[in-house]
């Protein structure tokens, strides 16, 4: 089963066990529903699975419970931890993606030069930036995550083109 990470589990609320969480996803009402199963994930251990009991919004962050954890000194364990889960239970809208599925992706010019690859999506203030392997020195570079320089992004074909500007490479 492949996974992704929807969450950050940060630090436990109250003594019956709930715990904050930052969302890493741009639906988390699709996401967290009550009676979903997650996984915490965190370095050192194996995945547990959890259940989703109730969630509530606080502020930029959430609060979690889950079926399986009663106490503070349980919720505590979870601190740090990513919550996963099954990928084919979140879809996504037409015309959307995920940032992990970029990666490997090629790059090109619009007149379909090999630019690079690839490597990750950063983020820097204001915006997103594709980190790219050049395909001719293996040097990267950075490319705004903004439709001004991405043109299309086609996933199944692992391609993606790109306007150049000057010094941008």
């Amino acid at each position: 089963m492949e996974t992704i990470t929807v969450a950050r589990l940060l630090k436990p609320f109250a003594l019956r066990g709930e715990i904050h969480a930052i969302s890493l996803t741009e639906f988390p009402k699709d996401r967290f529903k009550k009676g979903r199963t997650f996984y915490a994930v965190k370095d050192g251990m194996a995945p547990i699975p959890l259940t989703l009991k109730s969630v509530r919004g606080q502020g930029d962050a959430y609060l979690f419970s889950f079926e399986e954890i009663h106490s503070i000194e349980e919720a505590e364990t979870l601190k740090g931890a990513d919550l996963n889960m099954n990928k084919d239970e979140a879809s996504l809208p037409d015309g959307y993606f995920r940032y992990a599925d970029l990666i490997g992706c090629k790059a090109y010019d619009e007149e379909g030069n090999l630019l690079g690859e690839v490597l990750s999506v950063t983020e820097f203030a204001p915006t997103k930036n594709l980190k790219i392997k050049r395909a001719d020195n293996g040097k990267p570079f950075y490319v705004p995550f903004i439709e001004a320089f991405v043109k299309t992004i086609d996933v199944e074909a692992k391609r993606i083109e790109i306007h150049v500007v000057e010094g941008m490479l």
